[in-house]
């Protein structure tokens, strides 16, 4: 028989739209039915079944009026148009969703050209910072030696300070070297009264032959507000004419560590600057 007259004879005696029992066996791929037994492998990215009978590779038949059938009939598929080696192979067609060659070259196309504009301003903004980062540069190096050249002044300046400070107390220790300095002499006894005071004091702790002699060409009290009366009194300052004079009032009081006169304890000292009396006190 052949496949013609059989393929009408199986359409011609279908009634009803009734599955048959072994449908559940069958699967659908693309426009045909294959028995889900059939061995299938996978090979040149197609799916590769063994070659079925040609009677089961049939769809179910339609049921319908002779005009529909006839429209079915040329919408079969031309079995014998199929490869005869045993072997049944479906090409995948490409998903219309991805982009073609051609797309996709004009888009790495596109991204190069993105890329290549960006890196040229790119290089051009680093160049500029290079420029500033190397002005910044040069700007603290000359900072730098500046501020060198200024600590080097710094230091010159604070050395002739040092310098100037100690020949000003050189200074002041010879212009004063003939004062005496005395301590205690309460505040209550003002400028008027100290002249009597200090003669009253010298006949007391000198001889009077030497309390005779002695001759001053300067008396004074330190400049200040007034004290409270649990404060130490107000230097005073007496100059001498001769350095013997001075040295005779200091060896007399010499060995005592305050002199008491009138209830009143005195202290004499050099009249000498604070560093240098600093200085004595810490080579003693």
């Amino acid at each position: 028989m052949q496949p013609g007259a059989e393929l009408a004879s199986k359409l011609s005696g279908c009634k009803h739209s009734e599955r048959r029992e072994t449908d559940s066996l069958y699967t659908l791929y693309g426009d045909r039915k294959y028995p889900t037994e059939v061995p299938r492998t996978r090979r040149d990215h197609g799916e590769t079944f063994l070659r079925p009978k040609i009677a089961d590779l049939l769809p179910d038949p339609p049921c319908g009026s002779d005009s529909a059938l006839e429209d079915k009939d040329q919408d079969l598929p031309d079995l014998l148009s199929q490869p005869r080696n045993g072997k049944v192979t479906y090409q995948k067609q490409p998903d219309p969703q991805w982009a073609t060659r051609t797309d996709i070259h004009t888009m790495v196309m596109d991204i190069k050209t993105f890329f290549t504009s960006e890196m040229a301003t790119l290089k051009v903004d680093i160049g500029m910072l290079a420029g500033k980062i190397k002005a910044a540069e040069d700007t603290v190096q000359s900072l730098g030696l500046k501020q060198q050249s200024a600590d080097t002044h710094l230091q010159e300046v604070s050395n002739t300070c040092a310098a100037l400070s100690a020949k000003v107390e050189h200074l002041e220790d010879l212009a004063c070297q003939r004062n005496l300095k005395i301590q205690g002499i309460p505040d209550a006894i003002d400028d008027g009264e100290l002249p009597h005071y200090l003669r009253r004091l010298f006949a007391a702790a000198l001889t009077p032959k030497q309390a005779k002699g002695l001759q001053h060409n300067g008396l004074y009290r330190l400049p200040g507000g007034p004290r409270n009366k649990d404060q130490t009194p107000r230097d005073v300052i007496l100059g001498f004419k001769s350095q013997s004079d001075k040295d005779t009032i200091l060896s007399q009081v010499k060995g005592y560590a305050l002199f008491m006169f009138e209830q009143h304890a005195l202290s004499f000292y050099h009249d000498l600057s604070r560093a240098t009396l600093q200085w004595r006190t810490t080579f003693k």
